[in-house]
């Protein structure tokens, strides 16, 4: 595993280092022209009518940029995935009966598309992690933030 730098430093640093952290911080977060409309190649409407809708709400909170591309088209494949699924899955129930011609004996299983289902609300919530759609995600930069402000009022008036 690679050693990653720290963007976010808790504790007293100096104000050269401040400057250096908050530059790193906006090479980062430059560039969001990838993220204007959606990639052409994503595999369904419901992809790209997620991204239409998260996109700008994300862009506008400053939670994302150009690299956060690939896991917003991910996130939005998982979505679209998970809709599809459970569409299917109204229309079926969610314990198919079977009978083995070879024997005549009858039983039950699970649908199959519970466990599509299942696996894309998965993937879907790890990638909303990642771009800062849930709650958690978003309550933590939230905090990271606060903390930011504190720190510079702390510079600027000293402790009071």
């Amino acid at each position: 595993m690679s050693a990653r730098r720290k963007l976010e430093q808790k504790g007293h640093i100096t104000t050269e280092k401040q400057v250096e952290l908050e530059q790193a911080k906006q090479m980062i977060m430059s560039g969001q022209s990838d993220l204007v409309k959606p990639p052409t190649w994503l595999n369904h409407k419901y992809a790209k009518d997620e991204w239409k809708r998260i996109v700008p709400t994300l862009i506008d909170m400053d939670m994302i940029c150009d690299l956060d591309f690939q896991a917003l088209c991910g996130y939005c494949n998982a979505f679209a995935n998970y809709r599809l699924a459970t569409e299917e899955l109204a229309k079926s129930t969610l314990v198919i009966t079977n009978v083995d011609n070879a024997t005549g004996f009858t039983y039950s299983k699970e649908n199959p598309l519970v466990g599509v289902q299942i696996k894309a609300g998965t993937e879907m919530r790890r990638f909303a992690d990642l771009c800062g759609i849930t709650i958690n995600s978003r309550l933590k930069a939230a905090v990271t933030k606060q903390e930011k402000q504190k720190d510079t009022i702390k510079d600027d008036f000293g402790d009071i």
